[in-house]
């Protein structure tokens, strides 16, 4: 028993060490780009935007927000989302992912001295594996009033490890499914931020030894606990 109290300890000891070397990543951010609002690019049947990123791993519970106004002061006005795989010509629902329809709401609590405006989920709950995303908004038809997206003039860039931001997009014609339109390059970064958890990474070399010696050590537990 002498002996299993001393294996029990230095397990104990290298667990603490092995843990101690592991970073904890607390923070779920995939991509964060913002900066107080300024001046919003209206979504309407002459302009329509998309940003984008690309990640290099898998995420789950993942969050889309994107800080919006309405073009005038008081109204509540709605727009689509569409979460996509590419955009431009020959996109179609074959490349979408997620879409939805969301409203600006008449509280606007991110002020700057210049605007007020919103960060608003658009999407949540979604799995997303290596790739390039698109977030593009077109407007609602039906809407009374309309909505308008923030660029993030001089942004603040959070990126996880192994994503990187992408370009903005503007098109000044919508086609009848959005994210198809024939985009230019719009030269601000949108106010966007990407929130999520990434999938459980294969063990690092200490991890797998710490696991590799603790069933060594429930083996030789056993057999000197097992009575003769």
């Amino acid at each position: 028993m002498e002996n299993l109290a001393r294996v029990s300890g230095l397990f104990v000891a290298l667990a603490t060490i092995v843990l101690a070397q592991s970073p904890l990543k607390a923070d779920p951010i995939i991509i964060s780009v913002t900066a107080p609002p300024a001046l919003s690019t209206l979504i309407d049947s002459s302009s329509i935007v998309s940003t984008s990123w690309s990640e290099s791993k898998s995420y789950a519970d993942v969050s889309i927000a994107a800080l919006v106004d309405s073009a005038i002061v008081g109204q509540t006005p709605t727009a689509d989302a569409y979460l996509t795989t590419q955009i431009g010509p020959g996109t179609t629902a074959a490349n979408e992912i997620a879409r939805t329809r969301f409203t600006v709401p008449a509280v606007l609590p991110v002020c700057s001295p210049s605007s007020c405006g919103a960060m608003v989920t658009l999407f949540s709950g979604l799995s997303l594996g290596p790739g390039s995303y698109f977030v593009t908004m077109g407007p609602d038809p039906l809407s009374i009033g309309t909505v308008g997206w923030f660029p993030a003039l001089n942004p603040t860039v959070v990126l996880d490890t192994g994503v990187s931001e992408g370009n903005s997009f503007l098109a000044s014609a919508v086609a009848s499914y959005p994210p198809a339109s024939d985009f230019g390059v719009y030269p601000f970064a949108m106010n966007f931020t990407v929130t999520g958890t990434a999938a459980a990474p294969i063990p690092e070399p200490a991890t797998a030894t710490l696991i590799a010696f603790g069933a060594l050590f429930l083996i030789f537990s056993r057999r000197i606990a097992r009575p003769y």
